[in-house]
């Protein structure tokens, strides 16, 4: 793997991948915490690892511009012409070139794709599974030296779940992996990985990772049909059977003597059926009332600068008093509305480009390896995860491996059909000789 400029190489090493997503996995709490060890709640780190990933992605982004392939560099090309007004803007208006760095960073974090997509562009997809398993690893070490209190069940009912969203949603990415690899190989290991994984993604009560798993995993059952050649045969059976066997000894030796479990668990589907009215849902749906208006008022452009100086326009509902601080953002949960404030419909579709690029190639495709599945899979969940949360910084980069995974192998197609349409050309001109 090298980077060069004219003939000069910038960059060659051949393990680099291996840093950069070490880069991109730092921007997760697990890994963040493994590093700087645990700290009080609410006490924020005053560097944190996008601070440096994201300048370091840009950079690399425009220096690698002409190594990508055609789509991959339209899109960072309208990525930085937007990026580029958004300086302008910055300088006509306020005299400096980035007057509001939480503004750019709505944007930058874009570039992540472009950045991991040119150091897996010859990465073979089997290594894949060192990105699994650091985050498996990551997650029990995070677990034990500082999350063991997680595991009790009054820590349960209470509702603390020690891991984020955006943790447990990673941790998602590992079982959709074992799921495929259990599909594709039948190994019994990876069958209770999964299960493993699973049963950590429903014990941490995230609802929205418990909608974006039954959406990733519907799709990747589709896939698995559609797109792909693996025999599934009986291999759903286990799946299905183990966690209805251990659901009945766990009802017979827990539930009975502490029913404030189910009690939690159908606490927390109600909160999804009923998101307007109850649980964090309703706080998330307000959010979205009281800046709506915002967003029509500036729907292809957004906010920008304008935006981050709006006063915060979400209160408290008793107190009467905004819920943030103003001068800090304005801390939205949705992915869609954080988007679509700052940056309108024309941002927001630019942000989004890869994944859509990714999923046309899906689509495209007849079949696809397990490891294209995994992140079509996971990938495809994140549009239901927005609704919830802001992307995960990790999701851009997993777009750049797909991405750069999805046109490695297309390539590899065209190179063999090419090749077989040589040796047929060859065997026909002999036969007319």
């Amino acid at each position: 793997m090298k980077i060069s400029y004219g003939s000069n190489t910038l960059i060659n090493f051949s393990y680099a991948f291996l840093v950069i997503i070490i880069l991109v996995l730092l921007t997760d709490g697990i890994f963040l915490e493994l590093l700087v060890g645990e700290r009080p709640e609410g006490q924020p780190l005053a560097f944190t690892p996008d601070k440096f990933l994201l300048p370091l992605a840009f950079l690399i982004a425009i220096i690698s511009f002409f190594r990508q392939e055609s789509f991959m560099r339209k899109t960072t090309f309208l990525a930085l012409i937007y990026f580029s007004f958004l300086i302008l803007e910055s300088l006509y208006y306020y005299n400096q070139v980035m007057v509001y760095p939480h503004v750019f960073t709505k944007l930058m974090v874009l570039f992540v794709v472009p950045f991991v997509y040119v150091f897996f562009r010859e990465v073979k997809q089997s290594k894949m599974k060192l990105i699994v398993y650091a985050i498996l690893i990551a997650f029990f070490l995070d677990l034990i030296l500082y999350k063991t209190e997680v595991l009790s069940f009054s820590s349960f009912v209470d509702t603390k779940r020690g891991f984020s969203a955006a943790s447990t949603y990673l941790l998602l990415f590992a079982g959709i992996y074992f799921f495929n690899k259990y599909m594709e190989k039948g190994s019994t290991a990876d069958l209770l990985l999964f299960l493993v994984v699973m049963g950590f993604v429903a014990f941490l009560q995230h609802r929205s990772v418990w909608i974006a798993a039954v959406v990733a995993l519907f799709f990747n059952v589709l896939f698995l049909y559609t797109k792909s050649q693996v025999k599934i045969g009986m291999k759903f059976i286990p799946i299905i059977l183990i966690p209805l066997f251990s659901i009945f000894i766990v009802g017979a030796l827990v539930l009975i003597d502490n029913p404030e479990i189910a009690k939690t668990f159908e606490r927390r589907f109600d909160d999804i059926l009923n998101f307007k009215e109850e649980g964090t849902g309703s706080w998330r749906y307000e959010q979205f009332l009281s800046y709506w208006p915002f967003v029509e008022d500036a729907i292809l452009t957004g906010q920008r600068f304008k935006g981050f100086e709006l006063p915060i326009q979400f209160y408290h509902p008793d107190a009467g008093t905004p819920y943030f601080n103003d001068g800090t953002g304005h801390h939205f949960h949705s992915f869609y509305l954080d988007k679509l404030f700052y940056l309108g419909i024309i941002g927001t579709i630019i942000v989004i480009l890869p994944v859509l690029y990714f999923f046309y190639k899906v689509f495209k495709k007849k079949s696809l390896t397990t490891e294209e599945l995994v992140l079509a899979s996971f990938l495809i969940s994140i549009f239901a995860f927005g609704f919830s949360y802001n992307w995960p910084v990790f999701i851009y980069g997993l777009t750049g491996i797909g991405c750069a995974f999805i046109e490695q192998e297309e390539g590899e197609e065209e190179q063999i059909e090419e090749v077989s349409n040589t040796e047929n050309k060859i065997k026909f001109e002999k036969e007319l000789v």
